[in-house]
């Protein structure tokens, strides 16, 4: 993890280099003579592993042995930003379309991925002061934050080669950058020989498999959700040898995610794109079936009003990033210990108990007795107050219990005190001038309005 920040850190620092030299006109065109389909393949080869992880599928038209006069470093950043981009914000198991065309002494490369950019945000896209002022203000929201550097030195290194870009939104809700590039005679300004070759490069996009085990029934499960991919395995490999752990990307499919499997605990980001955190965590707090999921929240961000806002919608712990492993593996360690011994609590004998004025008695005793004493309260100017009048009030009396419940008369007898049918029978007959059954029968449509 820290060797890739650094690797981020140093790409962002050579990005304002080139993004400083192209302003500046210090960097120069250089044209060859390249295998355009040999980069293209090249290039979709790095991003193997994100198309294997986010199921995305790749609809290649790219013609075999187009050659045309471009700058190699430039053709190169243009692609690998663009398809980044695509990448990026493509959902999973969506469509990618990479297209090489030849039209008209004009080469066109469009790269096509499902989901729109909003129309007021394409013409800022590129504008690169807009993105600098906004450089530290990303909230990490899809729909602005696709104007990054990248893009903007993509556009300036297109204009370099006297080419245009060109964004599209398509009503089958998928955007299109059409690059479209001159042709340009290699002269002495440029490179005095045809160079023809075959280009590969060289960059390396470290992404990592996160590592699957088998389910184990008899392991708690860890559901993590994060839309960093190398974050998600960074946290999956603290806890896979202990736990059964399942991580999702997509925050918005939260839901669908939860009607698969249960899980045991929750760590999700807070920053997440679409779907973030806060709104996560009430998500699954206000589904009756999984609002006993206990939650770790992790974030950068240090506000002391981000970790109240976590705690207070229903996260457990909040923890700020970078954060020591070992603290989260000693919190999601306790969180499960908890649990097992509030279940332990729950089925021992003692949970039936509770600690009154220093003794201990039934639970269900003391709601028994608070029951009572409200209706004694409530009635305590009443005449008629009497057992009876409490029984009744509770529902326990045996009038009650013909009317209130579907118990047989036997049963309704022995709740009532009789120990014997004959007896029930004859106070009951002396009271009513009815049997239990008549009563019942008489007084059916008051019970069907109770029931």
């Amino acid at each position: 993890m820290i060797k890739t920040n650094a690797d981020r850190l140093n790409g962002l620092i050579q990005e304002l280099i080139e993004f400083r030299k192209i302003e500046t006109d210090n960097r120069t065109v250089q044209i060859e003579n390249l295998c355009i389909s040999d980069i293209i393949v090249s290039i979709l080869e790095m991003f193997h592993v994100i198309t294997e992880l986010k199921k995305i599928q790749l609809k290649k038209i790219i013609p075999n042995e187009v050659f045309w006069k471009t700058d190699k470093g430039f053709i190169n950043s243009i692609l690998i930003n663009l398809l980044s981009n695509a990448f990026k914000y493509t959902p999973n198991g969506a469509l990618i379309i990479v297209e090489l065309v030849v039209c008209n002494d004009n080469l066109q490369i469009i790269i096509t991925n499902e989901g729109n950019i909003k129309e007021k945000d394409i013409v800022n896209i590129f504008a690169r002061y807009t993105i600098l002022e906004n450089f530290e203000k990303q909230d990490n929201k899809q729909n602005f934050s696709r104007t990054g550097l990248g893009l903007s030195i993509t556009s300036n290194m297109i204009k370099l080669l006297k080419g245009t870009i060109k964004i599209e939104n398509s009503a089958d809700h998928c955007v299109s950058f059409t690059v479209t590039l001159p042709k340009i005679e290699i002269d002495e300004n440029t490179r005095s020989s045809i160079n023809v070759q075959r280009y590969i490069p060289s960059i390396n996009v470290p992404l990592k498999i996160i590592h699957e085990k088998p389910f184990d029934k008899s392991k708690p499960t860890i559901l993590i959700i994060d839309d960093d991919i190398e974050m998600l395995w960074f946290i999956s490999e603290l806890f896979i040898d202990h736990y059964n752990t399942i991580w999702l990307q997509d925050s918005t499919q939260i839901l669908n995610q939860l009607d698969a499997i249960y899980p045991d605990l929750i760590i999700c980001d807070m920053m997440m794109p679409e779907l973030n955190g806060i709104d996560l965590i009430k998500t699954i707090k206000n589904k009756k079936e999984t609002s006993h999921i206990p939650i770790i929240m992790v974030s950068a961000k240090l506000e002391i009003e981000l970790p109240i806002e976590a705690l207070s919608v229903g996260a457990e712990i909040y923890i700020t990033k970078p954060f020591n492993t070992e603290f989260l593996k000693t919190s999601v360690n306790q969180l499960f210990d908890r649990k097992e011994k509030y279940k332990d609590y729950l089925s021992s004998p003692i949970s039936s108990y509770a600690l009154i004025d220093g003794k201990l008695a039934l639970k269900v005793h003391r709601k028994f007795f608070q029951s009572v004493l409200t209706i004694i309260n409530d009635n305590i100017m009443d005449p008629e107050l009497s057992t009876k009048f409490i029984a009744d009030k509770l529902g326990i009396g045996y009038r009650s219990l013909l009317l209130q419940t579907t118990l047989t008369i036997d049963e309704i007898g022995f709740k009532a005190g009789f120990l014997s049918k004959a007896t029930f029978f004859r106070a009951f007959i002396k009271k009513f001038n009815c049997t239990p059954n008549e009563y019942r029968r008489k007084n059916r449509d008051e019970l069907a309005k109770i029931q």
